[in-house]
């Protein structure tokens, strides 16, 4: 009789859980249908046979660069020219919609322009390998990608073998030690999915201790404070301040917050590109 009664409040166990997963059968079938497509489009861009090595130089230049993302869109961009010589910190202006993430993205190339060519050290991107050429740059965007992790292991991703001391000149560099002084489990504290734990400033501080630890030469803002409030977004900037003085600097924004950090800036609109004389 016990031995009946375990049984049935077994089954029960079993039972309880499947009307919640009939109910999320349907979201699973979209998202498996959405990656099945993922998984079956062509590459972005095409790996080079034999990749040249990264250079130790990172001038950048845009020559006559246009691109679409299909042949039923307008043009994005027409026909852009841009030198950015090592070192050369800049901003990008413009509406939303502009064409400014894509030129970003282009550089990065994440995919290929239609017409034109990017280059770096005078070689085109596409001599090199895709991978080893995004390790030179650093980004840090609006979107602040946290993972279902700790802090520690979040910034990590950005240089798997940091040691404790690289991990806390980042933390402190970027203004992260103060709020991980007040958690009970520090460094090892887990944010959720998405960051869900933590606050937007603190997930962009998260961020912005990884691009100190990732170190790259070449570091790109997009726009780096949208949603902050005004006294973290300023505090955020202070800290990019000391962190971009030796680097070359391209930060997209449509926004005057942050423009003191560069020397030139540039206006995107209808696909071009214009100069701005600063006063």
């Amino acid at each position: 009789m016990a031995l009946i009664i375990f049984c049935v409040m077994a089954a029960f166990e079993l039972v309880t859980p499947l009307p919640q997963a009939m109910q999320m059968l349907a979201k699973t079938q979209k998202a498996a249908s959405r990656i099945r497509k993922v998984a079956e489009l062509s590459p972005s861009v095409i790996q080079p046979k034999q990749a040249l090595a990264i250079p130790n130089n990172y001038d950048l230049q845009l020559d006559n660069v246009s691109y679409r993302y299909s042949l039923n869109h307008d043009w994005v961009l027409k026909n852009i020219c841009l030198t950015i010589p090592q070192g050369t910190k800049l901003a990008i202006v413009g509406a939303s919609g502009s064409g400014k993430t894509t030129l970003v993205q282009l550089l990065m190339r994440y995919f290929d322009p239609e017409y034109g060519e990017i280059t770096l050290s005078r070689h085109n991107l596409t001599h090199f390998d895709s991978d080893e050429l995004l390790v030179s740059f650093g980004m840090l965007s609006q979107r602040s990608q946290l993972f279902d992790a700790t802090i520690k292991e979040n910034l990590l991703i950005a240089k798997p073998t940091a040691t404790m001391a690289e991990l806390n000149d980042a933390i402190n560099a970027s203004g992260l030690d103060k709020f991980i002084s007040y958690l009970p489990e520090g460094i090892d504290t887990w944010v959720g999915e998405s960051g869900l734990k933590v606050s937007g400033g603190e997930a962009r501080r998260i961020a912005l201790a990884r691009l100190y630890l990732k170190n790259a030469p070449i570091l790109i803002l997009d726009e780096p404070t949208e949603g902050l409030d005004s006294e973290t977004e300023q505090e955020i900037f202070s800290a990019l301040a000391k962190f971009t003085f030796n680097k070359t600097l391209i930060m997209v924004t449509h926004r005057e917050s942050g423009l003191n950090l560069v020397d030139v800036i540039y206006r995107m609109d209808l696909g071009g590109l214009t100069e701005i004389t600063v006063s």
